[in-house]
């Protein structure tokens, strides 16, 4: 959202960031639903009322897996029937879903990549 300070995403998976829960803020969202390892859903009232979701879909049996992003979003203040004022707004966020799509396909590339450590 606008206002926001760039973050870069985590280049690895953090331990303690793998504790969500319903109810948690994650900057200015909260996560209103979570299916570990299935969905996540963000919302915020920041300047209007805004959803993000995050849903894992398996293909071919589990070989590989499609993460759909959904952000719907209406800005306070702008009245419906002039949602056109929000189109550059939209653009912005269109931008930033790509760049944040492709580092999630780069990470996954390379994790799909790495050897499996062996046990001893």
């Amino acid at each position: 959202m606008v206002g926001f300070p760039h973050r870069r995403g985590a280049d690895t998976i953090v331990p303690e960031w793998q504790t969500l829960a319903t109810g948690d803020i994650i900057n200015e969202w909260v996560v209103r639903a979570l299916e570990p390892e299935r969905a996540l859903v963000l919302h915020s009232d920041l300047a209007g009322h805004w959803s993000w979701v995050f849903i894992l879909e398996p293909l071919d049996g589990g070989a590989r897996t499609r993460l759909v992003e959904r952000w719907r979003g209406r800005m306070a203040g702008v009245p419906r029937k002039l949602k056109s004022l929000q189109a550059p707004f939209d653009l912005g966020e269109l931008i930033m879903i790509r760049k944040q799509m492709l580092g999630i396909r780069e990470r996954a590339e390379r994790i799909a990549r790495t050897p499996l450590p062996v046990a001893a």
